[in-house]
């Protein structure tokens, strides 16, 4: 598939737009795992949206494209194929509990080169 009209190419990681606040991450994961094998599923519900990645490729064309416009609590979603992560010297950690700071001690951050 080659890209057009500034459509990014397709990826396993799709940016879903429109993600009403209520719909939780364990949703999404059943609304998307119908399509196949979800890694990972990353919800930020104040700004709207989430990241769903798949294992296999087609399957995220196939989910994009069937899911699409698809009304999910009132809201019709937005789904495009993600952006490839910038380089970057940082290192993003999830599910990490909120009580562990580096002011406890029991976080160590290191600064790689």
């Amino acid at each position: 598939m080659e890209e057009s009209d500034g459509e990014r190419p397709p990826a396993r990681l799709l940016w879903v737009g429109n993600v009403a606040a209520e719909v939780s991450e364990a949703f999404l994961i059943q609304i998307f795992a119908k399509y196949g094998a979800v890694d990972y599923v990353s919800a930020y519900p104040a700004r709207s949206y989430a990241f769903i990645e798949f294992r296999d490729l087609e399957d995220a064309k196939q989910a994009k494209a069937g899911l699409q416009g698809k009304l999910i609590k009132g809201q019709p979603l937005r789904i495009e194929f993600a952006k490839p992560a910038k380089p970057s010297r940082n290192l993003w950690i999830w599910g990490v509990s909120e009580t562990i700071t580096k002011e406890t001690g029991k976080l160590r951050v290191v600064q790689f080169q």
